[in-house]
């Protein structure tokens, strides 16, 4: 449960992954799109890791990151024709931005989650960690935003709007973590 935690705080994928930016800003408009995204994101990730696992400890250190790739490549891709096939998105734009930011999630989430070699549970924690900070992070965007246009607030569709809120999401989870580490290292110490 501690990794799961560390991953929500520590390393929120809406300001870690720089693709995440893109789906974050254009799926956070309406609430349709963000469940959708939020869904769709989580599923690819931990099941692209899920498959991966026993894939990249059979190959050697170097192509692990290879067998990562093709598994994402497969479940992303089997994901969008799914969508597609289903009606939910027909459209490109969103299939693309699905891309980007499942690929961003295949292809970054794993350098910031560790060792190849650590046990499969404490990875799966830690990726569970990274997916539900994407979902609260965007959610929390969304709900942002999509109050602030259906209050008349028209900039809050922008872009720019959408930048200075995740810049001011991420001062104030930076500050959190600071207040956070403070606390346990008084305790750790006595004080």
């Amino acid at each position: 449960m501690g990794d799961i935690g560390r991953g929500i705080t520590a390393r929120n994928p809406v300001w870690v992954v720089p693709l995440a930016l893109p789906i974050a800003l254009f799926a956070s408009t309406t609430w349709e799109m963000a469940l959708l995204f939020s869904i769709g994101v989580s599923v690819t990730v931990i099941v692209t890791h899920i498959l991966a696992i026993p894939v990249e400890r059979w190959l050697p250190p170097d192509l692990a990151i290879v067998a990562m790739l093709i598994t994402g490549g497969v479940v992303i891709t089997l994901a969008e024709r799914v969508l597609y096939v289903s009606g939910i998105v027909p459209a490109a734009r969103p299939l693309f931005l699905f891309r980007a930011i499942s690929v961003s999630g295949v292809m970054l989430w794993p350098a910031l989650i560790g060792s190849r070699t650590e046990p499969v549970t404490r990875r799966l924690n830690r990726v569970i960690g990274l997916v539900l900070g994407f979902v609260l992070g965007l959610l929390g965007l969304t709900l942002l935003r999509t109050s602030l246009i259906a209050y008349g607030f028209i900039p809050a569709g922008s872009l720019p709007f959408g930048l200075v809120v995740l810049a001011l999401g991420r001062m104030a989870a930076n500050r959190f973590m600071e207040v956070s580490r403070e606390r346990r290292g008084g305790k750790e110490h006595g004080e």
